[in-house]
């Protein structure tokens, strides 16, 4: 048995893992989940969503997140949907996730907006930790 928050840091690890091994995705990755937290409180879940929707680039055969802000959309959509980090979700499938939240009720909007937060929160200070300022400068 684990408590949410081991369920939320095990899952931000994967997505770390996954990001420190892509040089590129490291390098816009961190000012990007800085943010996160601030923007989920600040303008709400779905405008959030959106905004990462407006900055994401997807592949366009596979549909599969080419840069740091589809995979923290792909990963967040994922999380809030199936309960686990899969960077692979398509553009597809997050589209039709936002979709969805904007036909939800507010109950359930905000069950989801408390737990992107918290998610968010996770990534933000795990990356803090992983990927420090600097490391990669050279």
């Amino acid at each position: 048995m684990q408590t949410l928050n081991q369920r939320y840091a095990q899952e931000v690890f994967k997505l770390i893992e996954k990001v420190a091994e892509n040089d590129k995705l490291k390098k816009d990755f961190l000012p990007l989940v800085r943010k996160l937290p601030s923007r989920i409180t600040h303008n709400g879940l779905l405008t959030t969503l959106a905004f990462l929707y407006s900055k994401a680039t997807f592949n366009k055969e596979t549909q599969k997140p080419t840069d740091a802000p589809a995979v923290v959309l792909s990963a967040l959509v994922s999380f809030l949907k199936d309960g686990e980090v899969k960077t692979e979700t398509t553009k597809d499938k997050v589209q039709s996730f936002i979709k969805s939240l904007t036909e939800t009720n507010f109950l359930k909007l905000m069950l989801y907006s408390q737990k992107a937060l918290t998610f968010s929160q996770w990534l933000k200070r795990l990356a803090e930790g992983t990927f420090k300022e600097g490391d990669d400068a050279e």
